[in-house]
């Protein structure tokens, strides 16, 4: 078989657009991701049997696509399916002389990725994270966090807008890129109801190569933004050409929790034997932000906002309880001031269609909706620790509470950070710069060949 044959969707290895790839002579048919990507409602992955032999394949049918959610690599035995890894590129990055390199660590991956390190699920080792990766030598140490502040003033802003002036809604969340391509794939009737706001990575990269870029009096050029994600569909979605600003991407490199751990293992640098070290300063955090990181989170985060924004008060019980609790489908009505809103929250994409066939025959059912493509949100995405189970899901989810509910500030309009942003910078560009930054269009899509 020729190198060329090998990189095609007939030879050994198959790619999910940037985000997973596949390893045919590796695959031992164990069934395990195809079970997976049907039980998270999307089907793309088959198994198929040639004589003796069983081996996983592909949909061809034109309308079944992946969604990139990377949940099929979470329990495969052989690594026949895998992250499309960057740690090569991120290790070249921080060699290139003149470049100023920035890490940022996703809300959820502080609680998870400590099980790589001998941790019970659940330990946050945010401080022995920050320490290790100046270790691994980032100039900057900033947190998508931060990128979660902003989309929360974004997006509440713009379900306040919506509400105001009757729509449309119900709005859905747009953070996670999974369900974005589940909507522009399979229903792309209801991309007018996505919230045009950037997710939170995409929303940080982007701060920080222009506010905090010009902040400093360094050329955008000259910045290299690393993610650190829970998720393999931020891989893909980072490489958008739509979210460029002035030519650039927000973000250069996405790395999972998994491939962050081996980085780390690598150059022999354990977080544990480490002090714990701080975040710098303008990658600050509200607790808002980090719930991000479980189901229900980014609904709970925008409410806080959207009561100051509605009602022109801040909101003195903050905790919406009623959007926490651990089952796949939850309803409430939430009043904020003279408004009553009625929201869902939603994790796995095949609980999402119960949902959608509820709006389509009563368009006015909600008002707004979170939909994250894993199980229990970013806390079960398909880049984190190996054999993540519900157990392991729910303690991840008990620690982001935990850290949120001892912050100082805990409303993403409060963080001095984003309000400096906010009020120092963007208000200052013209309307068209602005949305450039903050905001994102989305189009009906097709079937993604490699």
């Amino acid at each position: 078989m020729s190198p060329k044959a090998k990189l095609n969707n007939e030879g050994q290895f198959h790619k999910m657009a940037h985000a997973v790839q596949f390893d045919r002579e590796k695959c031992i048919g164990c069934n395990s991701c195809v079970m997976t990507c049907k039980n998270i409602g999307i089907g793309f992955l088959k198994l198929e049997e040639k004589g003796d032999k069983k081996h996983v394949e592909f949909s061809e049918d034109p309308c079944v696509d992946c969604i990139y959610c990377g949940q099929c690599t979470n329990l495969c035995p052989v690594d026949a399916i895998y992250e499309q890894k960057e740690i090569k590129a991120v290790e070249k990055a921080l060699k290139v002389k003149g470049k100023t390199v920035i890490v940022q660590m996703g809300p959820s991956v502080r609680a998870s990725i400590g099980e790589e390190f001998g941790q019970p699920p659940g330990t946050n080792i945010s401080g022995h994270m920050f320490s290790a990766l100046r270790e691994l030598g980032f100039d900057k140490i900033f947190d998508v966090t931060m990128g979660a502040d902003i989309t929360t003033m974004a997006e509440a802003e713009e379900l306040v807008d919506r509400i105001k002036n009757k729509g449309p809604l119900p709005m859905f969340t747009s953070c996670c890129p999974s369900w974005v391509k589940y909507i522009e794939f399979y229903h792309p009737e209801l991309i007018p109801n996505l919230t045009t706001a950037r997710s939170p990575h995409i929303h940080s990269g982007g701060a920080y190569k222009t506010w905090w870029a010009e902040k400093e009096g360094i050329n955008p050029k000259d910045i290299i933004v690393v993610s650190i994600m829970p998720c393999t569909s931020k891989k893909n979605e980072a490489k958008h050409e739509k979210f460029k600003i002035k030519g650039l991407n927000p973000v250069d490199h996405v790395i999972t929790t998994k491939e962050a751990a081996a980085l780390l293992k690598k150059h022999s640098i354990d977080p544990m034997k480490l002090k714990p070290g701080k975040v710098d300063t303008c990658g600050q955090f509200s607790g808002a932000g980090i719930i991000y990181g479980a189901s229900g989170g980014v609904m709970e985060s925008a409410l806080r906002s959207t009561h100051f924004y509605l009602t022109g008060k801040e909101l003195k019980k903050i905790d919406y309880k009623e959007v926490r609790d651990t089952q796949s489908i939850k309803k409430a009505t939430v009043k904020i001031g003279d408004h009553r809103l009625n929201v869902a929250v939603v994790y796995l994409t095949m609980n999402a269609a119960p949902i959608i066939d509820e709006i389509k025959k009563n368009p006015k059912a909600y008002d707004y909706i979170e939909v994250m493509a894993c199980p229990g949100g970013c806390i079960g995405g398909g880049g984190q620790p190996l054999r993540t189970n519900m157990k392991k899901i729910e303690e991840r989810k008990k620690s982001l509470y935990s850290i949120d509910s001892k912050m100082k500030i805990r409303k993403a309009h409060q963080n001095p950070v984003v309000r400096e942003f906010f009020d120092g910078y963007i208000a200052k560009l013209t309307e068209k710069e602005q949305s450039a930054i903050l905001h994102t269009s989305y189009s009906k899509s097709k079937k993604f060949t490699s």
